[in-house]
């Protein structure tokens, strides 16, 4: 199950209405579009009075588990494990984790409000223990979706994250606004409402507030549209370029287009799990300002674009494991060298802002000013793209298909949709992958040397691991030297994670076994021609 501290934030979630039977509520899938929770097979303990006052005073405990069964509460459990209640909130619903302490909390107003009496700490802790178990082992399983939620017949839906149960539907024939959809969200404390999209937008008002070069455009529009889809694998955005080229300004209305926040824009994370706690925060997580990448925040990054699992340890536990599993769009500001590992540069969309001159530089308060203003127009323009690629989308096979094909497929569809020549996406894409590579190599001192091996040597070599790194050493420059490898297998790691890079530039590394007993592992490298 997910840990305390981290399920505090699903909080006031717009769900599915109080009125469906019993007879719709079968199980759930995620992205699913049938209604999502319900009570099939969790009954109130049998020959309960809630009349009955004196009873409530003994057997507090089970009068409290007949109230929350009989409060209008709906009940469900996540594929995790975790089981949540969707209880009335004034005119809205909220989602709470009944291992929880807000749900403690509700269930001591339900008490209080029916008998005017504070029921004590230990009957809340076993009622709310009570009615988790009943909900894990009777309830129904459906998803829990943050901010996006996929549409199994295609397209998505987008929490609007107000006061009301309203979200937008958006599916290949346009997008309209339902007062309730029939989807689980959660609401996060810090997660801040959508206005209501209006027809008549244009993007063309985007690109006027945001500093991007017009060649990576359609790049950060594909990240918007995949963003809103809400599957992985996910790019991700890397905002790079000098002090004052607005790229913590771009980042805040990026996200703020899709998902906006009262914490727009988060430091580094110190962790892996600092990284999880956010990403279940929000749908965007958007990291602002880093100067440096450790090695377990660049593999995390590269988890989380692509939907892989994060272990800890359970709480209050010494031998459970809690696994999570978490896909978001990231976007991350920083300086040009931030990312340098091949694996995570292969996952990247590398946009370099221009610098801003004096004269053509606005107030950012005035930015913030024109895109509230704008934000309605400018978010139904981007469901109009969105609608259009999703109508494009089942029509899209690509020949010849890049690493983060489904990506690729992606850009294609809002390439159509937006009007532009065909290849358009593709070799804007190709071009920032080339940058995204040659950044690759010229972060490792090996590739350096292995040019410069490879121009001496007709373009071929062939020897060990060892014999390799011997001969780079001479090749290498000497303020590179430091960063070397002092191990062969440190330096064949290097290589097989530096393959895909090479080979893009021309370079084709092979790893193979000599020998009777095929003991010898031998390195071949050629530049091709």
């Amino acid at each position: 199950m997910q840990n305390n501290q981290d399920a505090a934030a699903l909080n006031a979630a717009g769900v599915s209405p109080p009125s469906l039977e019993a007879g719709d509520l079968a199980q759930v899938e995620a992205g699913t579009d049938a209604p999502p929770i319900g009570n099939q097979g969790i009954l109130p303990p049998s020959g309960i009075d809630l009349d009955d006052l004196e009873g409530a005073r003994k057997d507090q405990a089970t009068y409290l588990v007949a109230l929350a069964l009989t409060s209008g509460a709906r009940f469900f459990y996540t594929s995790a494990g975790e089981p949540f209640a969707v209880v009335p909130n004034g005119t809205g619903r909220r989602v709470v984790l009944l291992d929880d302490p807000a749900a403690a909390e509700w269930l001591t107003h339900l008490y209080y409000d029916r008998y005017g009496r504070v029921p004590g700490r230990g009957r809340v802790r076993g009622a709310v223990e009570l009615l988790a178990g009943l909900v894990k082992r009777r309830g129904t399983e459906c998803a829990l979706h943050l901010r996006v939620a996929p549409r199994a017949s295609g397209g998505f839906v987008l929490d609007l994250g107000g006061k009301d149960l309203a979200a937008v539907v958006v599916d290949a024939q346009g997008w309209r606004i339902e007062a309730d959809s029939g989807t689980c969200f959660s609401r996060p404390m810090t997660s801040r409402a959508l206005p209501n999209p209006r027809s008549g937008g244009d993007l063309r008002l985007l690109w006027q507030l945001l500093p991007l070069p017009d060649d990576d455009r359609l790049l950060v529009l594909a990240w918007l549209i995949a963003a809103l889809l809400g599957e992985a694998p996910f790019p991700i955005l890397l905002l790079t370029g000098e002090q004052g080229s607005g790229k913590s300004v771009t980042a805040r209305m990026l996200k703020g287009l899709i998902d906006p926040a009262e914490l727009d824009l988060r430091a580094e994370p110190k962790n892996i799990q600092d990284l999880v706690v956010g990403a279940r925060h929000a749908h965007v997580l958007a990291l602002d300002n880093l100067s440096s990448i450790s090695i377990a925040l660049s593999d995390g990054l590269c988890r989380m674009s692509t939907g892989g699992g994060f272990a800890t340890r359970t709480l209050f536990t010494t031998a459970d494991e809690t696994i999570i599993s978490v896909a978001r769009p990231v976007l991350v500001t920083g300086i040009d060298e931030l990312f340098t590992r091949a694996d995570l540069l292969d996952r990247t969309l590398l946009i370099a802002l221009p610098p801003i001159a004096p004269g053509v530089r606005q107030p950012e308060a005035e930015l913030r000013r024109r895109f509230h203003d704008q934000h309605g127009l400018l978010l139904g323009a981007l469901l109009d793209v969105a609608s259009r690629a999703v109508a494009e989308l089942p029509g899209i096979e690509l020949t010849a298909a890049p690493r983060m094909a489904d990506f690729a497929r992606l850009g294609v569809a809002v390439e159509r949709a937006v009007g532009l020549p065909d290849g358009t996406f593709l070799a804007a894409y190709e071009s920032n992958r080339l940058a995204a590579h040659a950044v690759a190599l010229e972060s490792a001192p090996v590739a350096a040397g292995l040019e410069k091996l490879l121009a001496e040597n007709g373009g071929n070599w062939q020897g060990t691991a060892s014999e390799l790194l011997e001969l780079l050493a001479l090749y290498v420059p000497e303020r590179a030297r430091r960063a070397m490898p002092v191990m062969p297998k440190n330096l064949s790691d290097i290589l097989r994670r530096l393959t895909p890079n090479l080979r893009a530039v021309g370079i084709e590394v092979e790893f193979k076994r000599l020998g009777d007993q095929m003991r010898t592992r031998q390195i071949r490298i050629e530049k091709r021609s």
